[in-house]
């Protein structure tokens, strides 16, 4: 990460972590590019280290590679959406004031009304109504697929001690349940008691971040005419992670940022009428297929908030199908 390649080092680090594989990240795939200064960094510490396990002092080599890995700049550079709240004219504080807009007052009204202890953000960006949910007293999950902006919500975070873990996440890439290597079968260092190969090792993401209260604040706009899902898919998708309530904004075809950047919303712009079903009705119709009740909050002609909450049961859910 410290060379620039986040992404690949997003991959191999799911890749051998938890011994979900039986490689691991070594030096040699670690330093393949690297710069001379940085080897020559590596080496630095690396003497000390030895030196210290030759001395059997396990602390000592703890501290060192706690230097070691502090010296290290891992933080992204600015994207095209780090400043989207500046620019917008959004960021505003997160106690209640009169400089609010109706989205960011129907936000906080149903934070307040149904009092989640768990809060997944779905599309969070840099995380203003994340932390407008930790201010109201839950726990939260930021997820963003835009690294450099979960890196600046990450940031404040650890600056201002916010309850508030933020993701690197493509809500439509998510990895299932993952099964124990079965190469630890006769693993000396693994409990044989703990290995069983019918019980993951790591959840699937929806079971794993499922929480009371989740916001999908634009973003369905951007899964449905951008990426191509069906808006029945992209309703069930998002609340999968809803154990009660969800907020959701839709955003018409209409919208001036649909229409002004084609480039965002490829699906729909290559194939225009095929997009039909992308309507708030349908949209609603799916939603109370999963909620007893669906209220609704006009932001703007193209923008509305939907209040889903009063989940229906599975089983309910069901019996409908079957119907």
């Amino acid at each position: 990460m410290h060379q620039g390649k986040v992404a690949y080092a997003q991959k191999r680090i799911f890749e051998t972590f938890l011994n979900t594989a039986s490689d691991s990240i070594d030096e040699v795939e670690t330093f393949a590019h690297a710069s001379a200064r940085l080897k020559t960094h590596f080496k630095y510490y690396s003497d000390f280290k030895v030196e210290a396990l030759r001395n059997n002092d396990w602390i000592r080599f703890l501290e060192i590679q706690k230097i070691e890995i502090e010296q290290l700049v891992v933080g992204l550079k600015a994207s095209a959406y780090s400043d989207y709240y500046d620019s917008k004219g959004e960021n505003f504080p997160f106690a209640p004031t009169n400089s609010w807009k109706t989205k960011q007052w129907a936000v906080y009204s149903a934070l307040q009304k149904f009092s989640p202890r768990t809060v997944l953000d779905v599309g969070a960006n840099t995380g203003w109504f994340s932390v407008l949910a930790a201010t109201c007293g839950a726990k939260v999950i930021a997820a963003e697929i835009d690294a450099a902006c979960a890196d600046i919500l990450y940031e404040q975070v650890r600056r201002d001690k916010y309850c508030i873990q933020p993701l690197v996440l493509n809500i439509l890439d998510t990895t299932p349940d993952v099964a124990v290597h079965t190469s630890l079968a006769n693993d000396p260092h693994f409990m044989v008691s703990q290995f069983n190969p019918g019980v993951p090792l790591l959840l699937s993401t929806q079971k794993r971040l499922q929480c009371d209260f989740v916001l999908a604040l634009a973003i369905i706009h951007h899964i449905c005419l951008g990426q191509g899902l069906h808006i029945a898919d992209a309703v069930q998708l998002l609340t999968g992670y809803a154990d009660k309530t969800l907020v959701l904004e839709f955003v018409d075809k209409k919208d001036p940022l649909v229409v002004g950047e084609p480039d965002f919303f490829k699906a729909h712009y290559a194939v225009p009428d095929a997009f039909g079903w992308y309507e708030l009705e349908v949209c609603i119709k799916e939603l109370q297929r999963w909620f007893n009740s669906v209220g609704q909050i006009q932001l703007s002609s193209t923008r509305i908030i939907l209040i889903c909450s009063d989940k229906k049961e599975v089983s309910m859910m069901l019996s409908q199908k079957v119907l």
